[in-house]
């Protein structure tokens, strides 16, 4: 719960300088963006009941990327921030919904091959070579 109360701060100090035409401080940034990343971090490196190397390297990407965003609000502004983290948020959450989906087919197709495996087999004799 942690990760999740940390970028609380930042996000109020983002919203209140969203209409100004300042830069935000440092340590806004770092709350908002580095809260994003810690919570995401631990999020990938949790154990899970089913680890998927994929997903975890797609949540790892995702945190890089948004913790490029403390370095790059020190030249953009919060107006562009805040839709830039929303949009790394929704492509890392897609990417990882498209490879969870990945295993439940690859289980769906060996459940019909098991169930070809379990079919009666016919003995075959050898021809009478009269």
């Amino acid at each position: 719960m942690a990760g999740l109360g940390a970028p609380r701060p930042g996000l109020h100090l983002t919203i209140l300088a969203a209409g100004s035409k300042t830069m935000l401080p440092l340590g806004p940034r770092v709350a908002l963006y580095g809260g994003v990343s810690v919570c995401l971090a631990a999020s990938a490196l949790m154990p899970a009941s089913k680890p998927i190397a994929q997903v975890r390297t797609v949540r790892l990407v995702t945190v890089a990327a948004v913790t490029g965003l403390v370095f790059l609000g020190a030249v953009v502004l919060p107006v562009y921030l805040v839709p830039t983290l929303a949009l790394l948020l929704a492509t890392g959450l897609t990417a990882e919904a498209r490879l969870d989906a990945r295993p439940s087919l690859t289980r769906k197709y060996t459940r019909r091959v098991q169930r070809l495996r379990d079919l009666p087999t016919i003995p075959l004799q050898a021809a009478d070579p009269r």
